[in-house]
């Protein structure tokens, strides 16, 4: 006769990964945002006094990784961004919950945001994307993008007020 145990729960975590883009002509760096399909929650932080960004999970409990980092550890950029391009993938069946702010004085120095959350596939809808944005005082565009598979077309950029 077999026994059998039962197992302790398990969560499975969302790991948001970030890579950076440097354009040589202008010195300008772009952070890339990449979310998985396991429901991110994560805030992005501007600082206008360095020109850093910091990510971090959020949610209670919080489920989110950034960069594979322990869950809850803020990761913080090691340079001034200009440019932030978040991609948001998913199937319909995941939700995701963005905050975005800043802090330290000034404003951003022509930052464009873009965020853009790709269907599945040209007949099936991304991600459910809870998206709060406050305080941000950039110069540059501000684009979401509810892409019908991985590319965007006819997308609208809105200046920052």
């Amino acid at each position: 006769m077999a026994n059998l145990e039962t197992l302790e729960d398990r969560t499975l975590l969302s790991n948001v990964v970030t890579s950076f883009a440097h354009d040589a002509i202008t010195g300008a760096n772009t952070l890339n945002i990449k979310g998985d399909t396991h429901n991110d929650s994560f805030s992005v932080t501007e600082n206008y006094s360095n020109g850093f960004v910091t990510l971090v999970g959020t949610g209670s409990p919080v489920k989110t990784q950034i960069n594979s980092l322990p869950v809850g550890t803020a990761y913080t950029t090691s340079r001034a961004i200009a440019d932030i391009v978040v991609t948001l993938p998913g199937s319909g069946l995941d939700s995701d919950v963005v905050s975005m702010g800043a802090i330290g004085t000034g404003h951003g120095t022509g930052q464009n945001v873009t965020i853009t959350v790709p269907g599945a596939s040209t007949t099936s809808g991304g991600t459910n994307l809870t998206l709060n944005v406050n305080g941000l005082k950039n110069s540059g565009y501000f684009t979401l993008i509810d892409a019908p598979y991985s590319t965007a077309t006819g997308a609208v950029n809105y200046p920052f007020a």
